[in-house]
C-alpha cells in the first residue's frame, strides 16, 4: 500500500474507520491507547545504572506530583543489527487516554515536572521521540511483567489491502497463537506525531513474559508449522520485516491496561 502520515488519521479518521457502520454492529471497536517513544544513548561516561538514579527521583516525583496514569519501560537492544533503530537504551510510555496524556505534556513541557524532566538528559540525549496509537490484539497472560521480551516489526500492508483487513488478519494470527499455547501480549501501533517520513505502515509489537515464552513460541512458528497458517493469513495481505528484540523492565506501573 502506499506510504503515508497517519498522524492526521490517528486523531481523526481512526475512530470513523472502526465504527459500526464500518465493521459491522457485532464487531468490537479496537480501543487506542496513546503511548510514546524514546530512543537514547548514554553520555560520556554514563550508564544504566546512573539512568535508575535519575528514575527513581522521577518516580517519587510522579508520587507526589503528577495526576495522570503512566505506565513505563526501558528497552535495551537484545537482537538488532547496524543501522536498525540503533540506540543504547529506548523507553516506552503509555497513557491511559489522550486526555491523560495531553495533562502530561502540559505538566511536563510547560509545568513543575520540567525540571525532573531535564534530569534524564544529563545521563542521555534522544534524538527519537516519537508517538503512536496502540492497539491491543492478544492479551497478555501476565500484565505488567516486571521483566519481559518485546518484539518490534514494521509492517507494510499490501496493494489493495486496508489497514482495518490487516487488523483483522493480525487478530486471527493472535487467536491461533492463543490456541497454540501462546503467553505473549500483542499490540499494532499505528504512527503519529514525530514519526517523520516512514516506510512502513504499522508496526507489531509482541510482548513476551521471559525467554521461555519467546522460545516456546519460536517452537509452535517454526517445527509446529505455525509459519505455513501465518503465510495462509498474510501471503499477499501484510509483509513484516525481521523483528528487533529487546530486553524490557517495568519502571512505573501507572495502571495503564494492556487494553
Amino acid at each position: 500500500m502506499k506510504h503515508r502520515s497517519l498522524t492526521i488519521a490517528v486523531l481523526v479518521s481512526w475512530p470513523l474507520l472502526w465504527s459500526g457502520a464500518a465493521l459491522g454492529q457485532e464487531e468490537e471497536t479496537p480501543r487506542f491507547v496513546p503511548i510514546e517513544f524514546w530512543g537514547c544513548n548514554y553520555l560520556e561516561g554514563k550508564s544504566y545504572k546512573d539512568l535508575q538514579r535519575v528514575i527513581d527521583r522521577w518516580n517519587k516525583w510522579m508520587d507526589d506530583n503528577s495526576s495522570s496514569s503512566y505506565t513505563a519501560w526501558t528497552l535495551v537492544p537484545d537482537f538488532t543489527n547496524a543501522g536498525s533503530y540503533e540506540m543504547d537504551v529506548g523507553w516506552v510510555g503509555a497513557w491511559a487516554d489522550g486526555a491523560d496524556m495531553g495533562k502530561a505534556q502540559q505538566q511536563t513541557v510547560f509545568g513543575d515536572g520540567a525540571d525532573i524532566n531535564s534530569e534524564f538528559f544529563k545521563v542521555v540525549e534522544c534524538p527519537m521521540h516519537s508517538s503512536a496509537a496502540s492497539v491491543n490484539v492478544k492479551m497478555p497472560a501476565e500484565w505488567p511483567s516486571q521483566t519481559s521480551v518485546t518484539f518490534f516489526s514494521d509492517c507494510t500492508v499490501g496493494e489493495g489491502k486496508t489497514l482495518q483487513e490487516a487488523y483483522q488478519m493480525e487478530v486471527a494470527w493472535s487467536q491461533l497463537m492463543t490456541l497454540a499455547g501462546s503467553t505473549a501480549g500483542g499490540w499494532l501501533w499505528y504512527p503519529g506525531w514525530g514519526m517523520g517520513d516512514i516506510e512502513y505502515d504499522y508496526k507489531r509489537v509482541v510482548g513476551h513474559p521471559d525467554y521461555p515464552s519467546a522460545g516456546a513460541d519460536f517452537e509452535v512458528f517454526t517445527n509446529g508449522q505455525g509459519f505455513a497458517r501465518a503465510g495462509e493469513i498474510f501471503a499477499g495481505n501484510v509483509t513484516c520485516d525481521s523483528p528487533r528484540v529487546y530486553a524490557t523492565r517495568l519502571v512505573r506501573n501507572g495502571g495503564v491496561a494492556p487494553r
